[in-house]
């Protein structure tokens, strides 16, 4: 057994030029970590071959509790002990991208352009907060199962919001997934990271790179000056509206590619839905959720990271005019929110009430922490969405996503009252105004 100050060593997990990443044991967060180990920190910093090592250690220092992201991995924690660097990262046991890029072992194409989607928006939080990745390549993208991924080694990221270049290695990266641009020995940018991501994507749908070359001068070439093939020449089942995107996301300039990370993400999130379409019309995929999050006013002060976490424990359903989606009797242990269409509350035949999109049902029996049964028939009164969430699901969410459901409940609950007291009492002139 070893131990680099609080931390367990359990084994080796991989090597590089100046590190090592080892399986840890946190023993106050109770959890296991990926913990990189740099030999000699110090002794890197004056060293001719050691300061790009030295400078990558020192970036993911300063990111410690800075990325908050559920598509991007945490980093916990950084420091020197004895003469060692480290940098303590959410450990991720299912391995990273790299064996999702081979032809014999490829995604279902659906689930590797939601792989891309959730990667824009991660890379779309991280430009926000003025850092740009730099090094975006399968071996740093941590595979969490399903669709669902971590970008992690930001060692190569620099910040969008310093004045001026200094300190920044321009060429830091890997020649494979570097933008046409990088070559010329121009400051990254987003765009950069987005042609990366496109490099990615086109591995994940073909198994293959799209560039290669005898030595990197020859790969250099062909990246600036080639076009890739077509995904669908090397997998019959892509349809244009993909080799479309992939064509523009690898464009040899900038301003080729999309403008942002929201146009990739929009022009992803469309494709995603012409897969779905042509599978099954009912069902949904994972941009299809956040896209109608997005679009509801209920959700309109969440975060991303609170969307996603929704995504994760929430039960979605489509409706059509005339649909009963729920009976009189029935448990009552649900909040219930339209994304999208109206529903009504009927009785014997009478609507009591319209729920129009954007609202929700079932709320004050959560906040009561009752489970009664139902009053009344809930009815479609035309095509919708409909998103369910267990009382018990929401009461394990974070506190950050339990307190923004509490905030709107509470405005949802006041309109009712509010609306119930001018119906019965009607409105009085002498109400004082806030």
């Amino acid at each position: 057994m070893w131990f680099l100050g609080k931390y367990e060593l359990i084994k080796d997990l991989g090597r590089g030029a100046s590190s090592t990443v080892y399986l840890a044991h946190d023993p106050y967060l109770q959890t296991d970590i990926a913990l990189k180990v740099i030999e000699g920190i110090g002794k890197l910093k004056g060293a001719v071959d050691g300061k790009t090592a030295y400078q990558m250690f020192t970036t993911e220092y300063s990111l410690v509790g800075r990325l908050v992201h559920p598509y991007i991995a945490t980093l916990l924690d950084a420091g020197v002990i004895d003469g060692k660097g480290y940098v303590a990262v959410e450990y991720v046991s299912g391995g990273t991208l790299i064996q999702f890029c081979k032809p014999d072992a490829l995604l279902p194409v659906r689930i590797a352009l939601e792989i891309a989607f959730k990667c824009s928006r991660a890379l779309a939080y991280a430009s926000q907060m003025g850092i740009l990745h730099r090094d975006i390549k399968p071996a740093n993208i941590l595979y969490c199962g399903g669709s669902n991924v971590k970008l992690t080694d930001f060692g190569s990221a620099v910040s969008t919001r310093l004045s001026t270049a200094t300190g920044v290695i321009r060429n830091l990266g890997t020649p494979h997934y570097m933008a046409p641009e990088r070559f010329l020995n121009t400051l990254p940018t987003p765009i950069s990271d987005m042609y990366a991501l496109g490099i990615v994507l086109y591995q994940l749908l073909t198994g293959q790179l799209p560039f290669h070359g005898e030595n990197t001068a020859a790969l250099i070439e062909r990246i600036r000056n080639e076009p890739a093939a077509a995904p669908s020449t090397l997998r019959d089942e892509i349809p244009p509206a993909l080799d479309e995107l992939v064509q523009r996301v690898l464009a040899k300039t900038p301003e080729g590619r999309y403008a942002s990370w929201e146009e990739l993400s929009v022009a992803l999130s469309n494709v995603l839905e012409l897969i779905r379409v042509r599978a099954d019309a009912r069902d949904f995929v994972e941009t299809d959720k956040y896209g109608a999050l997005r679009r509801c006013a209920f959700f309109s002060g969440f975060t991303d990271a609170m969307l996603w976490e929704l995504i994760a424990f929430s039960h979605w359903s489509r409706f059509a005019t005339g649909d009963v989606l729920m009976q009189a009797g029935g448990e009552a242990n649900e909040v219930c929110i339209v994304a999208e269409g109206q529903l009504t509350a009927r009785l014997s035949g009478h609507d009591l009430s319209d729920i129009a999109s954007g609202e929700s049902f079932g709320e004050l029996s959560y906040v009561l922490g009752e489970s009664p049964k139902r009053a009344a028939d809930i009815v479609a009164k035309s095509d919708g969405i409909l998103i369910k969430i267990e009382f018990n699901a929401l009461r394990q969410a974070s506190p950050a996503c339990q307190a923004a459901f509490n905030a709107r409940f509470l405005l949802s609950c006041a309109a009712r009252l509010k609306s119930l007291t001018q119906t019965h009492f009607g409105q009085s002139t002498n109400s004082p105004t806030a």
